[in-house]
């Protein structure tokens, strides 16, 4: 079985630019503004996958059962940095499943894809 991905979900209403771990996980777009027959207020998404270990990352990962550092740039309010506790198996995730985070203006929430909250972190106020 693959090892699972990490859902990425930009819920603000501006393009999100994404590191994870020190890696570039570019551009995650503004929520949908109800054009082109999309639902309004659809967030958009970005699927990255997820590693063992975090050494053996190349690219945007996220590590299983370890602490991953984004940086969340917005064009307004700004740049946040954050660190996201991806669970292990003593919360009963295994590495092959998949994970949802929801990137807000003020939180990040980590689920699983029975829509049970995980975790949330407050986004602290941006450096200046």
């Amino acid at each position: 079985m693959a090892d699972g991905q990490v859902y990425v979900f930009n819920t603000y209403n501006e393009q999100l630019t994404l590191s994870i771990n020190g890696f570039s996980g570019g551009d995650i777009p503004a929520w949908s503004d109800g054009t082109g027959g999309t639902t309004k207020y659809t967030p958009s998404a970005k699927a990255f996958p997820i590693v063992k270990h975090l050494d053996d990352a190349s690219s945007a990962s996220f590590g299983y059962n370890a602490a991953n550092e984004l940086t969340i740039r917005w064009e307004d309010p700004g740049q946040y940095n954050v660190s996201v506790q991806l669970p292990g198996p003593g919360q009963n995730v295994s590495i092959t499943n998949d994970i949802i985070i929801y990137i807000a203006y003020n939180k990040v929430i980590l689920m699983n894809t029975n829509g049970f909250v995980l975790s949330t972190t407050t986004i602290g106020t941006p450096p200046k």
